[in-house]
């Protein structure tokens, strides 16, 4: 990590997209921490889709907006904007704007997605004159050489008491994109042979759309949900607090490297007890807890999970206590917020600025 020689430089956390996914959350969360740690921040997006400023604004964080509408013009707006205008340190929130960027002076470059063979040349050129690179999770860095791990952390979530339901019924939760490589061919799969072995007695609650996902996982996605239609709810986007409230078990049966998963901190969070697969970054934000992984892709192995915990075969009041202790060390707001100040400070920043 090379150190920048200034002391007290404001942020601007530039945005990877107008619109709002896992990583624009952890930029109103990055923009958050920042200010509680008393920094002057602000925040630089599109004007179309304008989703992420306008929810910047509404936090309350200082915005900046530049008249782009795509990719190709937003990259080519914040380039120029960055070179005559912006003050401080940059935090590029992503591969576009990191690319946009690319040898401009005082900038973080900060990866939240996997990058593909095909594209880590783009990173390469992105990296350049970078004070640091970040990524969400040790299993990425080995993709990112000399990143820095800069683990996501998630909001305390308010939860109406959890519904009890008298029919017996088991609902399992998937939160999220709904898409081959989130898994969701997997657990529709594992639904169906639950329904075979026990008729009636599981449902799931689908929360999420496709968005940003190709038309041929769609289909693909939809093919696999016809034969358990009549199992599954589909909510689109839901309240947090809601969907929580109204599952037994959450499961990321993920297919693909995740680089997190924010879905399985949210129900640590939430003392929810849950199942993720061994893909990725997951295994690591359970904390290698291995009663609570299965092997990705692996369908009957997560039919067989689910039921061990429908049955009571295994008791998940252990790693719900255990989850909800990682979550309060590792990714609450506080966490956030302490990691954050120990990489401005790191940075050359004086303690009058980060307090």
């Amino acid at each position: 990590m090379t150190l920048p020689t200034s002391g007290s430089e404001p942020v601007t956390i530039a945005a990877n997209n107008g619109d709002i996914a896992g990583g624009e959350v952890m930029l109103l969360n990055i923009a958050r921490a920042c200010e509680e740690l008393g920094v002057d921040t602000a925040v630089v997006g599109p004007s179309h889709p304008s989703d992420l400023v306008d929810a910047a604004r509404d936090a309350g964080h200082r915005t900046v907006v530049l008249e782009a509408n795509g990719r190709k013009e937003w990259m080519r707006s914040l380039r120029r904007w960055d070179r005559t205008q912006r003050g401080g340190l940059l935090w590029c929130n992503g591969l576009v704007p990191s690319l946009a960027t690319a040898g401009h002076p005082g900038r973080i470059v900060h990866v939240h997605s996997t990058v593909p063979p095909a594209r880590r040349a783009m990173l390469s050129i992105a990296r350049r004159g970078a004070l640091a690179t970040l990524v969400p999770s040790a299993s990425m860095r080995r993709d990112v050489r000399g990143a820095d791990v800069f683990p996501n952390w998630v909001l305390p979530i308010e939860r109406r008491e959890r519904e009890r339901r008298g029919d017996g019924t088991f609902v399992l939760g998937f939160l999220g994109r709904v898409s081959v490589d989130k898994g969701v061919p997997i657990l529709a799969a594992a639904l169906g042979r639950l329904e075979q072995s026990h008729p009636g007695r599981f449902r799931l609650l689908l929360a999420g759309d496709p968005r940003f996902v190709p038309e041929r996982d769609q289909r693909a996605v939809e093919d696999a949900l016809v034969s358990v239609e009549g199992l599954v709810e589909r909510t689109g986007w839901i309240a947090p607090g809601e969907f929580f409230a109204r599952v037994d078990l959450i499961v990321c049966p993920s297919v693909w490297p995740e680089p997190f998963g924010l879905v399985a901190a949210e129900a640590m969070a939430t003392r929810t007890p849950l199942l993720v697969s061994d893909a990725g970054a997951l295994p690591e934000v359970v904390g290698r807890d291995e009663s609570v992984i299965v092997p990705a892709g692996d369908v009957d192995a997560l039919a067989a999970a689910i039921l061990d915990r429908a049955d009571g075969v295994i008791d998940t009041s252990a790693s719900v206590r255990s989850g909800w202790d990682r979550w309060e060390k590792e990714y609450s707001p506080e966490a956030g917020v302490n990691r954050t100040r120990q990489l401005l400070t790191g940075m050359g920043r004086t303690q009058a600025a980060v307090r």
